[in-house]
């Protein structure tokens, strides 16, 4: 039985990992590192590559989603709500994130 107090961890755990990543970038680091990956040939290595496309800029929003229902499951009313808006709010991202690349195309 996992305890309020992990799913309380795991809350701000998530904020802080967030907050790092967006707002504080490595030193020394350029903004954009080119990374070479062998993905190989047919139907494997085109999903693979796909997905390993998608991962950096969904990345957030993942993060936004989990933090809030851990904390949702952690924190007691009324905050419980407010962690259960930041999921809401990383579903909404993650979602407009798909949706506005295509109707921009349009």
């Amino acid at each position: 039985m996992t305890t309020r107090t992990v799913y309380k961890f795991g809350f701000f755990l998530g904020f802080a990992v967030l907050l790092v990543v967006l707002f504080l970038p490595m030193p020394g680091e350029p903004q954009m590192t080119w990374v070479e990956v062998e993905t190989g040939r047919g139907r494997s290595g085109y999903a693979f590559a796909w997905l390993l496309a998608l991962v950096p800029p969904l990345l957030p929003f993942v993060v936004v989603i989990e933090a809030g229902l851990s904390g949702y499951r952690g924190f007691s009313s009324p905050f419980r709500y407010v962690a259960l808006a930041l999921a809401v709010f990383g579903v909404a991202g993650l979602v407009a994130s798909f949706l506005i690349p295509r109707l921009i195309r349009r």
